[in-house]
């Protein structure tokens, strides 16, 4: 096959060279290295390449270049160009130079109704058109938090002089570029970035109401069709600006520090190694759950955060005070999140934590329960998963047979593969926690001792 290609293509050359063709040659290497620490002697054998190739290509242009993991995993992700079509109603609100060809950085306002919206959002089956809303920082949150009860409540129980969209923050849109012609504007590769919440439980609204109306064969309670949802266009492809607007707009509903932080590539890449080891990263919150995942197998941004700051930098006090805070600040973040520690830490910071879990959950445990000494982690499991993460630590040095070791050290670590290597943890840790909760000027609470640092110190102290 591909010297049927080669001879082709000398056909085709030597037929057109009295014509003198503009001939440009790309030559590109892919595996899975990393393009940053390419060898000189390499490079220095593509220039040879690129000479030879003019050579006998005269006049021609030649290019090469190199993709390796990370460039590979930009290309898979690179979302496929779409076009979709919305109609809307009324004069729309625009920025934009009807006289420019490039409208970046422009966008509408725009009133649709809320059954042509529908139409918008769903595909051909009537399923949700769930890749549109790749870049939103979490799932459907539930029908049971306030904001979505209340965006319910007003669909449910329209009143003939209050329009939806009075009531409703609206839509925010991203697309790549749109024109409109008439009263339908055509968007290309659209993300909804803000009003899943709404789009979800309108969704679920209309589905019903059709599903009625079909039933009942009349015309009862269309006049609510008429309603109207508000939407906001953008049109950018600057990844910075897409990221402040997701960040701005996304405070209808309470949200985590940790969610704004859901599309960024490291929390991507930790998502698809964790999916190849059964295991799902719930970057985007409840996206697992809404997809039917049992629990023991989800592991969302703030518990990993936890993970690794109790594992790789020995602060499980920190992970125990306020998960959050780990990863609100920048600095803080990026120590914990960080292209330069390997997926496998991830992977196995994440499994060590449920691990323990698992232990403390299993009837084997209750044998190890009732030897406890600490009387408050002796009474129930609940009290004990709170040390999950000193536990953690503990194991971790146990195995290293150290308490200062370096990131890369947890790299080689193994999963216990016997619950008693944990429940040795366990009882030592019981041992110590009753001395120190005894021995402390102050006698604090398990609960108050957890999120100290000389804890962790005495724990440390203790186990070297």
């Amino acid at each position: 096959m591909l010297l049927e290609k080669i001879e082709i293509f000398h056909t085709l050359y030597r037929n057109l060279a009295s014509k003198h063709p503009s001939l440009k040659i790309n030559y590109i290497y892919a595996s899975k290295g990393d393009t940053s620490q390419i060898n000189s002697q390499v490079k220095f054998k593509v220039e040879t390449l690129k000479e030879q190739t003019k050579k006998y290509f005269p006049p021609s242009e030649v290019e090469f270049k190199f993709i390796g993991a990370s460039e590979l995993l930009k290309i898979s992700r690179k979302e496929k160009s779409y076009n979709l079509e919305l109609k809307f109603i009324e004069n729309y609100i625009s920025r934009l130079d009807n006289n420019s060809e490039n409208n970046l950085n422009k966008g509408y306002i725009i009133l649709s109704k809320l059954k042509d919206y529908y139409q918008f959002v769903t595909d051909e089956q009537g399923n949700l058109r769930k890749y549109i809303f790749e870049s939103n920082v979490r799932d459907y949150q539930g029908n049971n938090i306030e904001v979505n009860k209340d965006i319910r409540n007003s669909l449910d129980s329209p009143h003939k002089d209050i329009d939806f969209w009075w009531l409703n923050n609206g839509i925010t849109i991203l697309a790549s570029n749109g024109t409109t012609k008439g009263k339908v504007i055509s968007l290309d590769d659209v993300q909804i970035v803000n009003g899943l919440q709404t789009t979800t439980i309108l969704y679920q609204y209309m589905n019903v109401l059709n599903k009625k109306n079909n039933n009942e064969k009349s015309t009862v309670r269309n006049n609510q069709d008429d309603r109207a949802i508000l939407i906001k266009i953008i049109f950018t492809e600057d990844q910075e600006s897409r990221d402040k607007i997701i960040k701005a707009t996304n405070f209808q509903t309470p949200i985590q520090a940790s969610s704004l932080r859901a599309t960024d590539s490291i929390q991507r890449n930790i998502e698809d190694y964790f999916l190849r080891h059964d295991l799902f990263y719930d970057r985007r919150k409840n996206f697992y759950k809404n997809t039917g995942k049992h629990s023991k197998k989800i592991v969302g941004i703030p518990y990993l955060a936890q993970a690794i700051t109790s594992i790789v930098f020995r602060e499980p006090h920190r992970a125990a005070s306020s998960p959050n805070t780990i990863i609100k600040a920048d600095n803080n973040y990026k120590k914990v999140f960080n292209e330069s520690i390997n997926m496998k830490i991830y992977f196995f910071c994440a499994k060590l934590v449920k691990t323990i879990e698992d232990c403390i959950s299993s009837p084997d445990f209750s044998e190890v329960k009732n030897c406890l000494k600490n009387q408050s982690l002796k009474k129930s499991k609940t009290t004990i998963r709170t040390l999950k993460f000193h536990i953690a630590m503990l194991f971790t040095i146990r195995q290293l047979k150290t308490a200062i070791y370096q990131v890369k050290d947890v790299e080689e670590l193994s999963l216990p593969e016997d619950s008693k290597v944990i429940f040795k943890v366990i009882k030592e840790i019981d041992t110590w926690t009753d001395e120190y909760l005894n021995t402390s000027e102050d006698y604090p609470s398990l609960n108050k001792a957890i999120k100290r640092k000389d804890f962790t110190d005495f724990l440390v102290n203790k186990v070297n």
